[in-house]
């Protein structure tokens, strides 16, 4: 449910960037693309420095590995769809498609439905879900902080309570 719901605000924000036809240049859309590229190897090197080494309940590290497991599954899934999505906007603005497109259509039919389907710039999906990516990182950062404390905490109760 969460994932529809983050879908749906990802197409929200797109269209509202193209309602508003708010410009979006190669250079805007590259340098959001490299921060998100920075943050990417981070969140998964933050992900795969946790150790279980002091940890002796196998439920425990079950269940954190788990977690871990599917953060990082999540990472990765999510910067494959931006780079496939970061490539494909950069090759149509190179061949420039869309504009002649647009105006091929234009000329020949009024209708708003087909001027707007045939219009729409995949680069304001591109945009909505860097965007996304970028805060959904940065979000994580905080949650992985927080397992990483909590983690801790555990091993420090663990380690009193056998002393």
């Amino acid at each position: 449910m969460k994932w529809l719901i983050r879908c749906i605000l990802i197409i929200i924000s797109s269209l509202i960037f193209f309602l508003l036809k708010i410009q979006i240049s190669e250079t805007v859309l590259s340098a959001l693309y490299t921060v998100s590229g920075v943050l990417f190897p981070i969140a998964l090197s933050q992900i795969m420095s946790f150790s279980f080494s002091n940890i002796y309940s196998k439920t425990v590290v079950t269940k954190y590995r788990k977690q871990l497991s599917n953060l990082r599954k999540t990472f990765i899934v999510l910067f494959s769809i931006e780079t496939f999505l970061f490539v494909i906007t950069i090759g149509i603005q190179n061949v420039d498609s869309k504009i002649n497109t647009a105006k091929e259509i234009s000329s020949k039919s009024k209708s708003i439905n087909t001027l707007i389907i045939n219009s729409f710039d995949i680069k304001y999906i591109a945009i909505s879900f860097i965007i996304f990516c970028i805060v959904y990182f940065s979000l994580n950062f905080i949650q992985l902080a927080k397992l990483k404390d909590e983690i801790e905490d555990f091993i420090i109760d663990t380690s009193t309570v056998n002393q």
